[in-house]
């Protein structure tokens, strides 16, 4: 006689899943069904995220200090002689035609001369300027001091005339690796100190052509700017325009002076921000990037 076969299902239990018309069930559940759409949306999420890596651009930009600049007027001996008096001080406010100092010059010791504060200059229609106020900066001489023609008196930095509608002069001090990329056509954004909310867009004028030292900086800025502002390591000059005498910070309007200080940047270049995360991708990734975008992560 025969033995039965061995199932490994109850023959009554296979009756009735027959019998209810159930479909075959899993041999083993072990996960239930969140697991595998959340298997699926963590796929997607890695995708995009590379995705975002690789098309996504992380800009570099060249940073420094940078102060408004007005470009000083240096009050020098047209003669000989010897220093009478010293009618200002450093700091003081003065127009145009104001006595600065006393002399007697060699040729006529007898009689007394004035050094008097310049005029202004020409307007851009070719009229002098009249009316044009200075602040006193370094006083280089003293009652009694001999001098000769050439010698510096003293330094004079014009003030806005009331009808000079120009704006002022930024020096901007940027690290000079970034000398091959600096490029004139691009943009400068200012940030005076104390003023976090203002980013004022500037234009460059010219770009330094050589690299220099602290020591050349300070002695470009003169004693009264340069012994105040803090720099480091080799750098490269820019001079920028900035379009007005005054900006705004916390709905008030401010005026820019002579030696405010503050910070400049300028978008250089941008790449991948995979780039950034592996360096040794951009021999690859980078021209590929600009053969199928035409040069848009250059």
């Amino acid at each position: 006689m025969d033995e039965p076969k061995s199932s490994l299902f109850r023959e009554e239990a296979v009756a009735y899943s027959v019998a209810e018309g159930q479909r075959p069930g899993d041999v083993l559940r072990l996960a239930p069904g969140w697991v595998q759409r959340t298997y699926w949306v963590l796929l997607a999420v890695f995708v995009l995220g590379l995705l975002y890596l690789v098309l996504a651009t992380a800009p570099e930009y060249a940073e420094g200090p940078a102060v408004i600049w007005t470009e000083p007027v240096e009050v020098t001996a047209r003669s000989s002689g010897t220093v009478a008096f010293v009618s200002v001080r450093r700091g003081q406010q003065v127009d145009s035609g104001f006595p600065l100092l006393g002399f007697y010059d060699d040729r006529n010791t007898g009689e007394l001369n004035h050094v008097r504060a310049p005029l202004g200059g020409r307007r851009g229609d070719g009229r002098i300027r009249t009316g044009q106020r200075y602040t006193v900066g370094d006083i280089r001489v003293l009652p009694g001091q001999r001098f000769t023609l050439g010698d510096e008196f003293l330094t004079l930095m014009p003030q806005r005339s009331a009808d000079e509608d120009g704006g002022l002069s930024i020096v901007a001090m940027l690290p000079a690796r970034y000398l091959p990329l600096l490029d004139d056509r691009e943009p400068l954004r200012f940030e005076p100190d104390g003023y976090p909310d203002v980013h004022q867009p500037v234009r460059m004028v010219s770009i330094g052509k050589q690299a220099v030292g602290p020591s050349t900086v300070r002695r470009y800025l003169g004693r009264d700017v340069g012994d105040v502002v803090v720099v480091q390591g080799p750098l490269v000059l820019v001079r920028a325009t900035l379009p007005g005498w005054t900006f705004r910070s916390a709905g008030c309007e401010h005026e820019y002076h002579h030696g405010m200080q503050g910070r400049v940047a300028l978008r250089l270049r941008s790449e991948p921000i995979i780039c950034t995360l592996l360096p040794w991708l951009k021999e690859t990734l980078v021209p590929w990037l600009q053969t199928v975008f035409g040069n848009a992560h250059g």
